[in-house]
């Protein structure tokens, strides 16, 4: 694996993915820094998502272990919320994270509460 830049759609924000490590049969795991701001934790290099306006992105989080947790980040509110449940496979529209995974997709909504984490 290598290092890798995600451009948010209308170029605002963009986020850097630099490659530290793999573990056995595993996905690479990287250091996330978004518009020149590091990223706490780690990332999995599996799946990225952007909001349609750039402000949200979402992907597979590690944090300091191996662990996987679905994290949602508000890029100009330096602020994010992890899921309850993880989903490999989503999608941003608005408020709304569309799990892609399930047959159906299903919404999970949220709201400024849940973004209880700083960065």
């Amino acid at each position: 694996m290598g290092d890798y830049q995600l451009v948010s759609p209308g170029g605002q924000h963009v986020a850097d993915l630099i490659y530290e490590t793999e573990p056995p049969h595993g996905d690479s795991l990287h250091r996330l820094i978004i518009d020149g701001r590091r990223f706490p934790g780690r990332v999995w290099g599996r799946w990225f998502s952007f909001s349609s306006d750039g402000d949200w992105l979402g992907f597979s989080w590690a944090g300091e272990a191996f662990d996987a947790a679905t994290v949602i980040a508000d890029i100009p509110g330096r602020r994010f919320a992890m899921l309850k449940a993880y989903i490999p496979a989503f999608r941003i529209e608005g408020s709304q994270i569309l799990d892609q995974q399930v047959g159906e997709e299903r919404a999970l909504f949220l709201d400024d509460k849940d973004f209880d984490r700083s960065w």
